[in-house]
């Protein structure tokens, strides 16, 4: 299930984040951003799909219109030259308690330091009249250690917070450090991807939590 989407400059949203319960109803006037807020879940897996992420974008995808006709229109206000958005779901049971293995002993014990939902984050840039990602990141983290609200922050830019744990990091350099998420001290391996895709669909995870992530919203 799917707990948390945001944005950051993007489109008509300079700064939007809402977390989803069971129920959750969204009020807002016409052209607030309700629309583009609750499509970025679909925009995800027309990355994932898509030749390049740029397509997901300038091209129709299932019949609807293109989200852009210029990238810079995917930008809010069409100032700057970046954007991010990230997804949060909470991780099924059968999952999570596979996931245990990799967590001290002390954390074993304590259900609320097990890693109960994932957090994948990107954010897209607009260089040379090309759209690449600058930025893209995969953690897992306890409900007890959430990220921070209503501040739209790439935690992959920053020190983790105690209790997560990285399974993908990627900048600028198009090489993706990935951990796998079922063992303990796993060292990170290095995978390059151009910046015209997502690493995310290039890589095959040891468990699933991942996967159950992508099929929440694909």
């Amino acid at each position: 299930m799917i707990t948390r989407i945001e944005a950051t400059n993007y489109r008509c949203l300079e700064k939007a984040d809402i977390d989803f319960e069971e129920f959750t109803l969204l009020v807002g006037a016409n052209g607030s951003g309700k629309t583009t807020l609750l499509g970025i879940p679909e925009l995800f897996s027309d990355c994932f799909k898509s030749p390049s992420v740029s397509q997901a974008f300038i091209l129709s995808q299932n019949d609807a219109p293109p989200r852009c006709s210029a990238f810079e229109e995917l930008v809010f206000h069409g100032q700057g030259n970046y954007f991010s958005i990230a997804l949060e779901a909470k991780i099924p049971q059968k999952i999570m308690e596979s996931l245990t293995s990799s967590l001290s002993e002390t954390a074993k014990k304590n259900s609320e330091e097990w890693w109960q939902f994932i957090r994948y984050e990107i954010r897209f840039e607009i260089v040379d009249n090309k759209l690449i990602v600058g930025t893209e990141n995969l953690f897992l983290f306890p409900s007890n250690k959430k990220p921070e609200r209503g501040i739209g922050r790439i935690y992959g830019d920053y020190a983790l917070p105690k209790g997560w744990r990285s399974i993908l990091m990627r900048g600028s350099n198009n090489v993706s450090g990935l951990r796998v998420e079922t063992t303990k001290n796993a060292k990170t391996k290095n995978l390059e991807v151009a910046n015209s895709l997502l690493a995310l669909p290039k890589v095959k995870f040891e468990s699933q939590p991942s996967w159950a992530f992508r099929q929440s919203y694909a």
